[in-house]
């Protein structure tokens, strides 16, 4: 991540097990220091704190560099702005691409509940293609019957009960961020649009007075 470190819940962990551990392990193995943070000098007061006020080393495992010796210290300071540096780069070539994916009426990002994602943007190998597809699957339809259920004027734990005996398990604040989502109606949202939606290239779960309506 190029933006905080403070978002990453797994990095987060590993930095709060640290600081509680009674008996402080010698160090925390990084395959390269890009992987550790690409935030720059924000990842250089976190490895400073580890450092001196813990006692906990940073090591390289590619090349076995570690902070316990002043000169691979500052090796290490240097590699994490790099990092910086090179993402920065590298959201200049992305970022147009991206914002023209977008404006395009293109989804990015994962997609919500109740869709599959296929297309060239995706994890799965079994679903990748040349041009995106968002297809309403079997949880979408059900999922379906709850807008209608909800446009009714019935209450979310009651909604939420009979989704479960349909096979469909989603929590109380998941349901409520749905009903919000104007994605299920086919339209896209996005920070590059400069806040003015447009219409999406998917097949809409629900109308928009349906949506509107809820």
């Amino acid at each position: 991540s190029a933006s905080s470190d403070i978002t990453r819940k797994e990095f987060q962990a590993l930095i709060n097990e640290v600081k509680k551990s009674p008996k402080k392990p010698f160090g925390i193995l990084v395959y390269v220091i890009s992987r550790f943070s690409r935030t720059g000098g924000s990842a250089i007061s976190i490895v400073e704190d580890l450092v001196e006020r813990i006692g906990v080393n940073l090591i390289e495992v590619v090349t076995g560099l570690d902070t316990s010796t002043d000169e691979d210290k500052l090796t290490i300071y240097s590699k994490l702005i790099e990092a910086r540096k090179e993402n920065q780069q590298r959201l200049k070539l992305t970022v147009p691409g991206m914002k023209k994916f977008v404006k395009s009426g293109q989804y990015l990002g994962k997609v919500p509940i109740g869709y599959d994602h296929w297309g060239p943007r995706v994890v799965d190998p079994a679903k990748r293609g040349v041009k995106q597809k968002l297809v309403i699957n079997k949880t979408g339809l059900i999922l379906r019957k709850a807008w209608e259920w909800k446009l009714q004027g019935e209450e979310d734990v009651e909604i939420i009960k009979k989704l479960d005996v349909l096979g469909v398990k989603i929590t109380k604040q998941n349901i409520s961020s749905m009903w919000r989502r104007a994605f299920y109606c086919g339209i896209l949202t996005n920070a590059f649009l400069d806040g003015k939606p447009i219409k999406g290239k998917w097949e809409p779960l629900i109308s928009e007075e349906v949506f509107w309506g809820v």
